[in-house]
């Protein structure tokens, strides 16, 4: 598509600071997408449904989910967005208009004419935020409906949990970028009264321990008492004096499906699509994909990681290159759910009761996704009988109040447990 085709209500595509192609929409709401007649057939593609190739248009069925998949999945938090800006919270394209400029990738979705600034020297222009506590405070007491706030903010973060996405300063000092500079950070605080910062702590460090790749992450308390996860955003890259986005997708934007069936028992996809993302990419990569993807299966059911739908599994891309992601938005409900059985997610060889998976089960999902068969014995193997002793050790690595402390023993005890009962 010609850039001069752009109109208004269009929204143009940038991948780190280099344009890309245009979103439009007609007067019925479709969205279609085209990238730029100019554009290198080298150039990083925005999607995986949405390959490269000259001439080519998408249409709603994968334009409107690929920009879905950027935005929150907490309807309050949709509306806040829209009441701010007085857009509609059902179009994608009205949010992204004003929440497009820092997104999840390297992509920032801006109206015709507006430059993005990546393509040029920053000015630096970061609003520090002299009470971080006050502003962590306003986002748990309103769920994420914090509407009066929302026209401070250009970045948009998908998710159910109310969050912030933030720069952080060499010299620690947190901010809200005013020009194109990315942020470094995402902030999750937790709800008053419980303590998913803990949960979210001790799983990814634990799936650290076992050998997983995940993201960089800690804790922090605010001067007002509220507790955060913050987590380093993997998707951005220091290169000399400058920072770069790098693009990324979530599984579910890979395979155009709407945000809202991202479980399999919703209709969203299990492991054969899954398997079909790992297909796309170079044949030299596939085979570590597909591996760290089952290791990361198996521990989702030795955590009792409950979550882990298409949405928490990520690509990223390079030019034509793709690579899996690290690890996000792990967590364990072994707390939780008592003598209930644990779903999992998405069906492995099967079945989708985690006590019930066993090795055969395991096998069938490991011929699904192109492992070796040898290779799968011995990742469940590893993480079935190291479960326990990676959460231990994840407490260990705690450094917290006594509330936190105490939510730390009793996870670890519940996984511990657990792997008693069931063999993880």
């Amino acid at each position: 598509m010609n850039a001069a085709s752009s109109a208004q209500g269009d929204l143009v595509a940038f991948v780190d600071g280099q344009r890309t192609g245009l979103f439009t929409q007609n007067a019925h709401g479709a969205i279609s997408f085209a990238y730029d007649d100019d554009l290198s057939p080298v150039a990083t593609p925005l999607s995986i449904s949405m390959p490269l190739v000259a001439g080519a248009e998408y249409g709603n069925r994968v334009a409107r989910p690929f920009l879905q998949g950027l935005l929150s999945d907490n309807p309050a938090t949709l509306e806040a967005i829209a009441a701010a800006h007085h857009t509609s919270p059902r179009n994608p394209m009205g949010l992204l208009r004003h929440v497009g400029r820092d997104t999840a990738g390297a992509l920032q979705l801006l109206p015709p004419g507006e430059a993005s600034d990546d393509a040029a020297a920053r000015t630096g222009d970061v609003h520090y935020i002299d009470d971080l506590g006050e502003l962590v405070a306003s986002v748990v007491d309103s769920a994420g409906n914090w509407s009066e706030r929302y026209d401070e903010f250009r970045w948009s973060l998908a998710g159910a949990q109310p969050k912030l996405a933030l720069y952080r300063s060499d010299d620690g000092q947190w901010g809200v970028p005013r020009d194109s500079t990315p942020t470094t950070h995402i902030l999750k605080p937790a709800a008053r009264g419980g303590r998913h910062d803990v949960n979210e702590f001790l799983t990814m460090r634990a799936g650290r321990r076992l050998g997983l790749r995940v993201a960089d992450h800690g804790l922090m308390v605010t001067d007002r008492g509220d507790f955060v996860f913050v987590a380093k955003r993997y998707d951005r890259v220091q290169a000399g004096d400058r920072l770069h986005r790098l693009h990324q997708e979530d599984f579910g934007q890979a395979l155009s499906v709407d945000p809202a069936l991202k479980y399999q028992s919703d209709g969203g996809p299990g492991l054969e699509k899954f398997a079909r993302v790992v297909r796309a990419f170079a044949p030299s990569e596939q085979r570590r994909a597909a591996n760290e993807l089952f290791e990361a299966l198996v521990f989702t059911c030795a955590a009792a990681n409950t979550d882990a739908h298409a949405k928490n599994y990520s690509v990223i891309h390079s030019g034509t290159q793709m690579r899996l992601a690290p690890l996000y938005d792990l967590g364990s409900n072994a707390l939780y759910r008592g003598d209930q059985p644990m779903p999992s997610a998405v069906s492995i060889g099967g079945e989708r009761v985690m006590a019930r998976i066993g090795m055969t089960h395991w096998l069938k999902a490991a011929k699904t996704l192109g492992v070796e068969a040898q290779a799968a014995r011995d990742a469940v193997e590893r993480i079935r009988g190291g479960v326990s002793a990676a959460f231990v050790a994840a407490r260990a690595d705690l450094l917290a109040d006594d509330d936190g402390l105490d939510y730390a023993d009793r996870l670890v005890e519940a996984v511990e447990e657990r792997a008693r009962h069931h063999g993880w």
